[in-house]
């Protein structure tokens, strides 16, 4: 956790907190433990939850376990060109939008429901393998479409990282910290 709080907010994509579905959506079962890693953070900690059909039907028991946590933010992510919608947050009415994005009060925790087809967004993002791209994966990824990582590059995404709270997987990710010094 010391490299993740250099940082000054992380995003933690987490889908369940059920082993079997974390297992079906990810190919592992070993869920991170989110409650440690809150404990351990210096600096804010957001969820990002993609839905689908593995784990839509447990969407309300998940945005409560991680209220219960202390989450102050979630989003809910409906993948790009992903026409199925899922039945949630039904039983409340969004306080504004975000990018065209309807965005939720949960009992303190800001919630919003993003639909990669209806939002035009520009962004740079880092991913875990070291890539900085304007480019973002969730809206390029397609059936049978896979990410090759070399030895050393997953070598240096293990250094530093406490992997009995979180285990290295693409699932990790966080934002590098700001500095008014420019880096060359």
């Amino acid at each position: 956790m010391d490299v993740v709080n250099l940082y000054d907010r992380m995003s933690l994509s987490l889908p369940t907190f059920d082993p079997d579905v974390y297992e079906k959506m990810t190919g592992s079962r070993r869920v991170p433990d989110l409650a440690a890693i809150v404990r351990a953070a210096r600096i804010p900690v957001k969820v990002s939850c993609v839905i689908n059909e593995h784990n839509a039907g447990q969407v309300d028991a998940f945005l409560a376990r991680c209220r219960d946590i202390d989450i102050r933010r979630l989003v809910l992510r409906q993948l790009y060109g992903d026409a199925r919608r899922w039945d949630v947050l039904s039983d409340r009415i969004p306080i504004k939008t975000y990018r065209n994005n309807p965005v939720y009060d949960f009992d303190g925790m800001e919630i919003t429901y993003w639909r990669f087809d209806r939002t035009i967004s520009t962004s740079l993002n880092l991913f875990g393998d070291g890539t900085i791209s304007t480019d973002y994966l969730l809206t390029k990824t397609r059936p049978g479409d896979t990410l090759t990582i070399t030895l050393p590059q997953v070598q240096n995404l293990r250094e530093g990282w406490d992997q009995s709270v979180c285990p290295p997987s693409p699932l990790c990710y966080n934002t590098p910290r700001r500095s008014n010094s420019t880096r060359r």
